[in-house]
């Protein structure tokens, strides 16, 4: 087999393995994998610690005087991210596709043998710029990128915009087709949470609450309200509400696997 013979094989091969490809969309649906929707997030147990749904812990907002950004910096510390975390809304919600190049996929693409042997069993070696384009498909097909999205968690979390990942899932990221992109390692940041319990009772996530803390500049706590419907609420329900630290994960990376 010649130079040139090899060169239109491969060429013949990658037009097949494209043609198929798109073919595929066109099979009626029991021909095709069914579809994958992949989590923004892999499922954790303490993605947020278990929250009580009593209207009594649930009525009670934080107020302008608990929402002062100084003190809520100051109380989440070297955990305020801004790269995951935002106070006001982004001006971009949705943020461009992550599609960095996998350094270990372009790596191992570059070493798979692509030489092919002729009729007299030497053999035959494929141009470079065929190898190339071989090559770079191989490494679009197997790269999975993420699509980052800022979400509104409401005023009950600080800071309440955060920035959360998708795995794009469009077609398998595997040939023969078959792996799908997921969510790897998440990663863990954290957030305020505007929590309410009884007084003397422990803050799941926070440390313990106890009438001590009544004069803890720190805490963001209920005491004091100026307006009576708040004071008269908090009295009946015994409540005490404070801003504590959680974790949260979010995506940032996405592989191919089964």
């Amino acid at each position: 087999m010649k130079p040139n013979d090899a060169n239109s094989t491969l060429v013949s091969l990658l037009m097949g393995v494209q043609f198929i490809q798109s073919a595929l969309g066109r099979f009626p649906p029991f021909y095709q994998a069914a579809p994958r929707i992949v989590p923004v997030q892999s499922p954790l147990p303490d993605r947020l610690f278990e929250l009580p749904t009593s209207p009594r812990y649930t009525k009670i907002f934080p107020k302008k005087k608990n929402l002062k950004t100084r003190k809520l910096i100051k109380r989440l510390g070297h955990a305020f991210n801004p790269e995951w975390m935002s106070i006001d809304q982004p001006v971009h919600l949705h943020e461009v596709v992550s599609d960095q190049v996998d350094i270990k996929l372009v790596s191992e693409a570059r070493h798979v043998n692509f030489s092919m042997s002729g009729s007299d069993g030497k053999r035959q070696n494929v141009s470079g710029s065929m190898l190339a384009a071989f090559q770079e498909w191989l490494v679009q097909r197997g790269s999975c990128p993420v699509h980052f999205v800022w979400e509104d968690l409401g005023i009950k979390v600080w800071p309440r915009w955060v920035k959360r990942g998708f795995c794009v899932d469009e077609q398998s990221c595997s040939w023969p087709p078959g792996m799908h992109c997921l969510p790897a390692e998440n990663r863990r940041i954290r957030l305020l949470r505007w929590q309410c319990q009884p007084r003397g009772a422990k803050f799941k996530g926070g440390r313990y609450v106890s009438q001590k803390d009544k004069d803890d500049a720190d805490s963001n706590a209920t005491e004091n309200w100026s307006k009576l419907t708040h004071k008269q609420r908090r009295k009946r329900y015994g409540m005490k509400c404070k801003w504590i630290k959680i974790p949260y994960p979010v995506t940032d990376e996405c592989f191919c696997s089964c």
